[in-house]
Protein backbone atom coordinates (compact mmCIF):
# COMPACT_ATOMS: atom_id res chain seq x y z
CA UNK A 1 0.00 0.00 0.00
CA UNK A 2 1.51 3.44 -0.88
CA UNK A 3 -0.34 4.93 2.63
CA UNK A 4 2.32 2.27 4.15
CA UNK A 5 5.66 3.32 2.56
CA UNK A 6 7.20 5.50 4.83
CA UNK A 7 7.32 3.10 7.34
CA UNK A 8 9.69 1.49 5.53
CA UNK A 9 12.28 4.44 5.54
CA UNK A 10 13.39 3.13 8.93
CA UNK A 11 13.21 -0.17 8.03
CA UNK A 12 15.77 0.88 5.08
CA UNK A 13 18.00 2.40 7.33
CA UNK A 14 18.41 0.32 10.20
CA UNK A 15 20.02 -1.48 8.04
CA UNK A 16 23.14 0.79 7.57
CA UNK A 17 23.39 1.91 11.03
CA UNK A 18 26.55 0.79 11.95
CA UNK A 19 28.07 3.74 13.20
CA UNK A 20 27.85 2.19 17.27
CA UNK A 21 30.71 -0.29 15.91
CA UNK A 22 32.92 1.92 13.65
CA UNK A 23 34.54 2.89 16.92
CA UNK A 24 35.58 -0.62 17.68
CA UNK A 25 36.55 -1.94 14.36
CA UNK A 26 38.88 0.90 14.16
CA UNK A 27 40.68 0.91 17.19
CA UNK A 28 41.46 -3.18 16.73
CA UNK A 29 42.21 -2.61 13.17
CA UNK A 30 45.64 -3.50 12.20
CA UNK A 31 45.97 -0.85 9.35
CA UNK A 32 43.54 2.33 10.70
CA UNK A 33 44.46 3.87 7.64
CA UNK A 34 42.62 1.88 5.26
CA UNK A 35 39.21 2.71 7.49
CA UNK A 36 37.58 4.71 4.93
CA UNK A 37 38.18 2.02 2.17
CA UNK A 38 37.15 -0.51 4.61
CA UNK A 39 33.62 1.58 4.76
CA UNK A 40 33.22 2.22 1.15
CA UNK A 41 33.62 -1.64 0.47
CA UNK A 42 31.07 -2.13 3.41
CA UNK A 43 28.28 -0.27 2.40
CA UNK A 44 28.35 -1.25 -1.13
CA UNK A 45 28.51 -4.61 -0.37
CA UNK A 46 25.47 -4.59 1.92
CA UNK A 47 23.65 -2.02 -0.59
CA UNK A 48 24.21 -5.07 -3.44
CA UNK A 49 23.30 -8.14 -0.73
CA UNK A 50 19.74 -6.06 0.28
CA UNK A 51 18.65 -5.19 -3.06
CA UNK A 52 19.29 -9.04 -4.43
CA UNK A 53 17.28 -10.09 -1.71
CA UNK A 54 14.12 -7.63 -1.38
CA UNK A 55 13.86 -8.23 -5.32
CA UNK A 56 14.57 -11.94 -4.43
CA UNK A 57 11.54 -12.01 -1.63
CA UNK A 58 9.51 -9.85 -3.73
CA UNK A 59 9.42 -11.88 -7.29
CA UNK A 60 9.19 -15.05 -5.10
CA UNK A 61 6.19 -13.99 -3.10
CA UNK A 62 5.02 -10.44 -3.95
CA UNK A 63 2.55 -8.68 -1.58
CA UNK A 64 2.35 -12.06 0.65
CA UNK A 65 6.42 -11.72 1.29
CA UNK A 66 6.67 -11.38 5.69
CA UNK A 67 8.65 -8.87 7.44
CA UNK A 68 11.26 -12.02 8.01
CA UNK A 69 11.65 -13.65 4.85
CA UNK A 70 12.36 -16.78 6.29
CA UNK A 71 8.75 -17.19 7.57
CA UNK A 72 7.79 -17.29 4.01
CA UNK A 73 10.62 -20.15 3.41
CA UNK A 74 8.91 -22.30 6.29
CA UNK A 75 5.58 -21.94 5.66
CA UNK A 76 6.29 -23.72 2.53
CA UNK A 77 6.55 -27.30 2.22
CA UNK A 78 7.50 -27.62 -1.28
CA UNK A 79 10.94 -25.59 -0.66
CA UNK A 80 14.10 -28.37 -0.41
CA UNK A 81 13.86 -28.57 3.54
CA UNK A 82 17.57 -28.66 3.88
CA UNK A 83 17.93 -25.50 2.20
CA UNK A 84 15.16 -23.86 4.07
CA UNK A 85 16.90 -25.03 7.79
CA UNK A 86 20.42 -23.74 6.56
CA UNK A 87 19.00 -20.47 5.60
CA UNK A 88 17.26 -20.01 8.79
CA UNK A 89 20.21 -21.17 11.09
CA UNK A 90 22.29 -18.60 9.40
CA UNK A 91 19.82 -16.07 10.06
CA UNK A 92 19.51 -16.81 13.27
CA UNK A 93 23.49 -16.99 13.62
CA UNK A 94 24.24 -13.82 11.93
CA UNK A 95 22.52 -11.19 15.09
CA UNK A 96 24.72 -13.58 17.63
CA UNK A 97 28.07 -12.91 15.68
CA UNK A 98 27.67 -8.96 16.31
CA UNK A 99 25.82 -8.61 19.43
CA UNK A 100 28.35 -8.11 21.78
CA UNK A 101 29.72 -5.72 19.58
CA UNK A 102 26.98 -3.62 19.32
CA UNK A 103 26.20 -3.36 22.57
CA UNK A 104 29.89 -2.65 23.61
CA UNK A 105 29.01 0.79 23.11
CA UNK A 106 25.82 0.81 25.03
CA UNK A 107 27.69 -1.34 28.19
CA UNK A 108 30.65 1.07 28.23
CA UNK A 109 28.13 3.80 28.78
CA UNK A 110 26.40 2.09 31.92
CA UNK A 111 29.92 1.04 33.38
CA UNK A 112 31.23 4.78 33.58
CA UNK A 113 27.49 6.23 34.34
CA UNK A 114 27.19 3.87 37.73
CA UNK A 115 30.87 4.03 38.39
CA UNK A 116 30.80 7.79 38.67
CA UNK A 117 27.67 7.39 40.53
CA UNK A 118 26.67 9.33 43.67
CA UNK A 119 25.03 6.07 44.92
CA UNK A 120 27.25 2.99 45.82
CA UNK A 121 26.16 -0.04 44.03
CA UNK A 122 28.09 -2.18 46.56
CA UNK A 123 29.72 -4.18 43.58
CA UNK A 124 33.30 -5.49 44.37
CA UNK A 125 35.88 -4.95 41.60
CA UNK A 126 35.51 -3.35 37.75
CA UNK A 127 35.17 -6.86 36.72
CA UNK A 128 32.18 -8.10 38.79
CA UNK A 129 30.81 -4.98 37.57
CA UNK A 130 31.44 -5.78 33.80
CA UNK A 131 29.67 -9.40 33.91
CA UNK A 132 27.03 -7.62 35.77
CA UNK A 133 25.82 -4.72 33.65
CA UNK A 134 26.61 -6.85 30.68
CA UNK A 135 24.44 -9.61 31.38
CA UNK A 136 21.51 -7.49 32.79
CA UNK A 137 21.78 -5.63 29.53
CA UNK A 138 21.48 -8.99 27.39
CA UNK A 139 18.87 -10.11 29.44
CA UNK A 140 16.86 -6.75 29.01
CA UNK A 141 17.09 -6.86 25.46
CA UNK A 142 16.20 -10.04 25.04
CA UNK A 143 13.34 -9.36 27.06
CA UNK A 144 12.20 -6.69 25.24
CA UNK A 145 12.38 -8.33 21.94
CA UNK A 146 10.08 -11.27 23.40
CA UNK A 147 7.62 -9.20 25.24
CA UNK A 148 6.97 -6.08 22.84
CA UNK A 149 4.73 -7.62 19.61
CA UNK A 150 5.40 -6.44 15.95
CA UNK A 151 9.27 -6.79 15.43
CA UNK A 152 9.16 -4.51 12.08
CA UNK A 153 7.72 -1.76 14.07
CA UNK A 154 10.29 -2.01 16.35
CA UNK A 155 12.83 -1.67 13.76
CA UNK A 156 10.77 0.82 12.11
CA UNK A 157 10.69 2.86 14.98
CA UNK A 158 14.60 2.57 15.54
CA UNK A 159 15.83 3.34 12.32
CA UNK A 160 13.39 6.39 11.74
CA UNK A 161 14.02 7.93 14.91
CA UNK A 162 18.01 6.65 15.92
CA UNK A 163 19.65 5.95 13.05
CA UNK A 164 18.51 8.45 10.92
CA UNK A 165 20.01 10.49 13.70
CA UNK A 166 23.05 9.06 14.74
CA UNK A 167 24.31 7.58 11.06
CA UNK A 168 23.26 10.22 8.95
CA UNK A 169 21.66 13.51 10.53
CA UNK A 170 24.39 14.21 13.02
CA UNK A 171 27.37 13.17 11.04
CA UNK A 172 26.02 15.71 8.13
CA UNK A 173 25.89 18.53 10.56
CA UNK A 174 29.58 17.63 12.40
CA UNK A 175 30.65 17.83 9.04
CA UNK A 176 29.47 20.87 8.36
CA UNK A 177 30.73 22.76 11.42
CA UNK A 178 34.09 21.24 11.40
CA UNK A 179 35.00 21.45 7.64
CA UNK A 180 32.32 24.67 6.69
CA UNK A 181 34.92 27.24 5.91
CA UNK A 182 36.69 24.59 3.62
CA UNK A 183 33.51 23.25 1.40
CA UNK A 184 32.81 24.46 -1.79
CA UNK A 185 29.12 25.99 -2.01
CA UNK A 186 28.31 22.98 -3.84
CA UNK A 187 29.28 20.89 -1.04
CA UNK A 188 27.48 22.37 1.44
CA UNK A 189 24.11 22.69 -0.15
CA UNK A 190 24.12 18.97 -0.77
CA UNK A 191 25.15 18.39 3.03
CA UNK A 192 22.62 20.34 3.78
CA UNK A 193 20.23 18.77 1.28
CA UNK A 194 20.91 15.69 3.30
CA UNK A 195 19.90 17.13 6.54
CA UNK A 196 16.62 18.44 5.65
CA UNK A 197 16.02 15.04 3.38
CA UNK A 198 17.01 12.94 6.37
CA UNK A 199 15.19 15.19 9.14
CA UNK A 200 11.69 14.85 6.50
CA UNK A 201 12.20 11.01 6.33
CA UNK A 202 13.09 10.34 9.82
CA UNK A 203 9.84 12.44 11.09
CA UNK A 204 7.58 10.99 8.74
CA UNK A 205 8.96 7.08 9.53
CA UNK A 206 8.63 7.67 13.21
CA UNK A 207 5.17 8.95 12.96
CA UNK A 208 3.95 6.31 10.75
CA UNK A 209 6.00 3.42 12.90
CA UNK A 210 2.85 4.54 15.38
CA UNK A 211 -0.11 4.54 13.49
CA UNK A 212 -2.50 1.09 13.96
CA UNK A 213 -2.30 -1.64 11.11
CA UNK A 214 -5.77 -0.88 10.15
CA UNK A 215 -4.91 2.79 9.47
CA UNK A 216 -1.73 1.66 7.11
CA UNK A 217 -4.20 -0.99 4.88
CA UNK A 218 -6.27 1.49 3.82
Amino acid sequence: MPWAIPISFGLLMAGFAGHAVFASIYRDMKCPEKFPAVLKYSYSITTIIYIVMAGGGYLMFGNSVQHEIILNLVENPNYNQVLTRLVVWTVVLNPISKFGLTLNPANLILEVFFSNAPFNLNIRGSKYRRIIFRTGLCFFVCLVAIVIPGFHRVMALLGSFSCFTISAIFPIICHIKLFGNRLSPGQKTLDWFLVILCSILAITGTIWSFLPEEILHI
